[in-house]
């Protein structure tokens, strides 16, 4: 009986020596294993040398302190860390070393009021924040310590166009009349949150214009709560809320 031997064409070969060589490498990269985890200081650096970022880890989460260099060696954010989630104040800085920049984190979200400076160390602004977002009351200074945020509030007007068409046009504007405003309608819920309505549609250059409907004979009561928002010299956000009782009613008869 004659022997037949098979050769494996040399392409198959060289395939199962990749795939042998790419579990290996799995297996020697991957240190974040239940049963391996790891701790201690981790450093990265750049091509030229230089330190990029040192971050500390505990059971494979960072943990603790982590921060990120300049190429000139100085620091340029330091943040904390809990079991893999931001806690504790973010410091930002410029280049040159001063701070730019203070946030607190409470279990990964924004809390409390966020603080930027100018170089030099003046205090550029306030920003508050709740449940990690910006709400009311940011305050702006210009580098001589000058408070330069206006008081300013939503302002509204009910304009009667039943006669015509069935309705009220709701105007809504700020009182500064700034232009780039924009305003979206807060609609509460049982539960403590909140959802928004945007009125993009209904706005141009800073006033929303928004109908509501009443039928002939008929009356309607309601709470309207609405959320502006613009952009500051600075670009920080500023948002201001108001409240409108709406009560309308047309008067008149059924066709």
């Amino acid at each position: 009986m004659t022997n037949i031997k098979f050769n494996p064409p040399k392409f198959y070969a060289g395939l199962v020596l990749l795939i042998l060589f790419m579990a290996s490498a799995c297996n020697l990269f991957n240190d974040n294993t239940a049963d391996d985890p790891y701790n201690g200081l981790r450093t990265t650096y750049r091509k030229d040398g230089t330190l990029k970022a040192e971050v500390e880890y505990k059971d494979s989460l960072r943990h603790g302190v982590a921060r990120n260099y300049y190429p000139n060696g100085k620091v340029k954010i330091e943040m904390f860390y809990e079991k893999g989630v931001r806690h504790g104040l973010l410091k930002y800085y410029y280049e040159n070393g001063d701070l730019y920049q203070e946030t607190t984190y409470v279990s990964g979200k924004i809390e409390g009021i966020e603080k930027k400076y100018y170089k030099g160390g003046a205090l550029m602004a306030e920003i508050p924040y709740k449940n990690d977002k910006p709400t009311v009351g940011l305050k702006e200074y210009n580098e001589e310590g000058k408070l330069i945020t206006n008081d300013v509030r939503v302002v509204f007007n009910l304009v009667d166009k039943t006669a015509f068409e069935n309705k009220y046009d709701l105007e809504i504007t700020l009182s500064d009349n700034a232009r780039n405003a924009s305003f979206s309608r807060v609609i509460p819920s049982e539960k403590g949150s909140e959802a928004l309505l945007p009125y993009d549609n209904y706005t141009t250059r800073g006033k929303a214009v928004v109908p509501f409907y009443v039928s002939p004979g008929r009356s309607h009561m309601e709470e309207v709560i609405i959320r502006a928002t613009r952009k500051t010299r600075l670009n920080h956000v500023e948002i201001f809320e108001g409240k409108y009782n709406l009560a309308i009613e047309n008067r008149k008869r059924f066709q």
